[in-house]
């Protein structure tokens, strides 16, 4: 992303969508390209962005749970926000493509169909002349919804749970409003924000259109895939016991290896770990989900308002009905995350990439509420027993929550000096290079768009998988200008995990054809001439 942000700020280059996936906005890039020009290409200024990004995100999180629950659970939605894991921190901060931008325009869309629910423009203006400020704030606030969902559905097809809520909502509530000249607004700023989507799919060729390709990565069409029970098992298992507890802010309390999970290999002593741990903090999750949905199930609710006219309802038994309704709605749009995913390929192949889970993050107040109601509203000692075993399990799995996000808070601090060692051993690398008039090296996937970016493009690198075999070069020319220099090969590897294909860097070594130097934490064999 930084590497396509430097190209849109320097070399006036246009994507639609980030290098090599063409169903991930490129707004990030855009962003980071501002950026640059303010204050010069580096990592610092890309964050810069993505930190103004985080802010909008964080301020319409708090806005959507003040208006649907109440400032209190507004407020520990923001604690457990600000704070946490590196895993949560790192869609917040790095460039990753597509996340912020899903929380942003998640939680903007469900709050601004929330608020005109509440306060629709054909029960706001009863009794009165329209007016041009009455014209205009409600002009701007659908046509604000309508940009928010296009943005949503460029940058990436993970908002489609929070815009769909967010439609029934207002087919719900605000369906007079959709009948009058409101909705050629709405679809103004809905055709704007969807416009690059639209232009790339139309010059696109069907294979690489974004939908074909998003829904491509959704099916379990990868090698030696299972079927059947045993493809749905591994879903289930890699979901809840690595990918969910990992996004809602489980701290890395483990080393934990896909391979011990249930239905990934035989199992062990070892598969107890996440089963416990992991597998807990789950069934807790789903549990106050699972309470929440019940507790907020509209049912007779939504009949009533439905067949009575929203003028002959009391002003506040139809805000708390509408309330109610929009609980519902936002805990559906959990339900339709966690769904979306567990039927993924992403869950059973990869379940470590728990960033398709980032839109958990605007349904925090769902699974608070259940454990603030009690704490907040049960004032006065009561002698029931069962009533003080409740409170007092809620009140520990409260502690246990914001324990773990201070303990991740921590480890999240705690990384920042390997970090800089990190960046400083990449700075010794290319000044190696330099001296020995290296530009263009083959590399593993995590080690070359950040040196590329890092020696501002004097240097390329082209990536190879654990055989040496062509891997994902994002932006091709990169690979076309490697490729092109093959009378002068050279390899690079970390003595970490990184890139460390103990095969490929045994066979070079024997073959007395190159000649290795060692940089820091890097292995570097270079062809003999």
């Amino acid at each position: 992303m930084a590497l396509e942000a430097r190209h849109i700020a320097f070399t006036h280059d246009h994507p639609v969508y980030l290098y090599g996936q063409n169903y991930m906005g490129a707004g990030e890039a855009y962003l980071g390209a501002i950026m640059f020009h303010l204050f010069g290409p580096s990592i610092f200024a890309l964050r810069l962005g993505m930190l103004l990004l985080f802010l909008c995100a964080l301020i319409c999180c708090y806005l959507l749970a003040r208006l649907v629950y109440g400032r209190k659970i507004a407020l520990i939605t923001l604690l457990l926000t600000i704070g946490g894991s590196g895993i949560i921190f790192a869609p917040e901060l790095m460039a990753v493509g597509g996340a912020m931008e899903t929380v942003l325009c998640g939680s903007l869309t469900f709050l601004l169909s929330s608020w005109l629910a509440l306060h629709p423009a054909y029960l706001s203006n009863t009794g009165k002349e329209k007016t041009v400020s009455h014209t205009i704030r409600y002009g701007l606030l659908y046509g604000t919804w309508g940009l928010a969902v296009g943005l949503g559905l460029w940058s990436h097809l993970l908002v489609v749970p929070f815009i769909l809520c967010s439609i029934l909502i207002l087919l719900i509530f605000c369906l007079p409003d959709l009948c009058s000249y409101l909705v050629f607004i709405l679809g103004f700023g809905l055709l704007i924000g969807i416009t690059p989507l639209i232009i790339y799919n139309m010059l696109a060729p069907f294979k690489d259109n974004s939908i074909a390709v998003f829904l491509g990565l959704h099916n379990t069409a990868y090698p030696d895939a299972p079927h059947g029970l045993s493809l749905w098992l591994k879903q289930l298992s890699g979901t809840l016991f690595d990918s969910l507890p990992m996004a809602t802010g489980m701290p890395s309390l483990l080393n934990l290896d896909v391979r011990i999970l249930p239905f990934y290999g035989p199992l062990t002593h070892e598969s107890l770990i996440p089963i416990v741990f992991y597998g807990g903090w789950s069934s807790i999750y789903l549990t106050l989900l699972l309470i929440e949905t019940r507790r907020s199930w509209p049912g007779k609710t939504l009949l009533f308002f439905l067949k009575k006219k929203s003028q002959q309802i009391d002003p506040e038994k139809r805000a708390a009905i509408i309330k109610q309704i929009l609980r519902f709605f936002l805990a559906l749009c959990v339900w339709l995350t966690l769904l979306s995913y567990a039927s993924s390929a992403t869950a059973a192949e990869r379940p470590w990439s728990f960033r398709y889970l980032i839109g958990l993050l605007v349904t925090i107040p769902v699974v608070i509420n259940p454990l603030c109601s009690r704490l907040f509203l049960l004032k006065k000692f009561t002698r029931d027993g069962r009533a003080s075993l409740q409170r007092l399990l809620q009140t520990a799995i409260f502690t246990l929550m914001i324990t773990l996000v201070i303990y991740g808070s921590i480890q999240s601090l705690q990384a920042i000096p390997e970090g800089n060692i990190r960046i400083q051993q990449q700075a010794d690398l290319i000044t190696f290079l330099h001296s020995r008039h290296i530009s263009k090296i083959y590399s593993g996937y995590w080690v070359c768009d950040s040196l590329i970016f890092q020696s501002e493009e004097k240097i390329i690198c082209a990536v190879l998988d654990d055989h040496l075999d062509p891997g994902l070069t994002r932006y091709s020319p990169y690979k076309n200008r490697v490729d092109s220099s093959r009378d002068h090969i050279v390899y690079i590897f970390t003595k970490d995990g990184d890139y460390h294909p103990d095969a490929a860097i045994k066979l070079l070594t024997q073959s007395g054809n190159y000649q290795k130097f060692e940089s820091g934490a890097y292995m570097i064999f270079q062809a003999k001439r």
